[in-house]
């Protein structure tokens, strides 16, 4: 790790060009995402993920909690120091915990996924929302969930709302991208049980055996699963809705699902 600069103008470039990464095109052209906050980049760099540049306040640089990871940091890393109304410009939303990172994505092909022996995995289809995705990721890594697979989606994976929702743990998660024609041979090849969830399924959502390798597929918000979902080929799950509403925000019928199988699972071990 360098020793710090100090950058005290918004006019600076290099500063103008992280500004420019909050926006998603600026992200996919210069292949780097932004960090912001505390816990988020701490857990970033617990994961190995590639840090390239730190902008951090002084009272941050100085905290007594920073020092354990601080001496982490590989010696490329270039640090910047900022007053706190230049971080305000580039943290996102209302968000300034004193630090904000940029990075380089992590690598998220389906190809380079490794799975354990009866793997649970979750896959999110065409969820668009940032925070439902980081949601849900954090909701997966709490239950216990092998990987995340995001297919078809309109949002890139690392948006900083959904690094933020996930609370930095989508750093730690097997997650990855896939398209719909590749998933799909993909599980057929592993021997994974199919369980989709739909507002129409046919059995209850605890009525299914999870302790073999399973995948638990949830639809996007507005439109649920797609029609490839619906073949015989896959189980339908439901949950119960015992009042008005008749569908459950996606990272809400994700935490049912995803401990479900946990009890599942933990009630076979002694």
């Amino acid at each position: 790790m360098t020793n710090p600069e100090r950058i005290t103008s918004s006019q600076n470039a290099r500063l103008k060009e992280v500004l420019r990464l909050r926006k998603r095109r600026h992200r996919d052209r210069r292949q780097s995402i932004l960090i912001d906050g505390s816990r988020e980049v701490c857990r970033a760099i617990e994961a190995g993920v590639d840090i390239q540049e730190l902008y951090v306040t002084d009272a941050f640089w100085q905290a007594t909690e920073t020092a354990g990871w601080r001496t982490t940091l590989d010696s490329n890393v270039r640090v910047s120091l900022v007053s706190a109304d230049l971080l305000d410009r580039i943290a996102y939303g209302d968000r300034n915990e004193g630090v904000v990172a940029v990075a380089v994505p992590p690598a998220t092909s389906l190809s380079g996924l490794s799975l354990p022996p009866d793997p649970l995995v979750l896959i999110l289809e065409g969820v668009e929302k940032p925070g439902n995705v980081g949601a849900v990721i954090r909701t997966a890594d709490a239950a216990g969930i092998d990987a995340v697979i995001v297919v078809d989606a309109g949002t890139d994976l690392f948006n900083p709302n959904a690094i933020r929702a996930s609370l930095g743990t989508l750093f730690s998660m097997a997650i990855c991208a896939a398209d719909l024609d590749e998933i799909q041979p993909w599980l057929a090849e592993r021997s994974l049980q199919v369980i989709v969830t739909r507002v129409d399924g046919a059995d209850w959502y605890d009525q299914f055996d999870y302790c073999r390798g399973t995948a638990i597929v949830l639809g996007s918000e507005a439109d649920g699963v797609t029609e490839c979902w619906k073949s015989a080929a896959y189980q339908a799950a439901k949950l119960p809705m015992l009042g008005i509403a008749d569908s459950l925000n996606v990272s809400a019928t994700a935490a049912v699902f995803c401990y479900e199988a946990s009890r599942q699972r933990r009630a076979l071990k002694p």
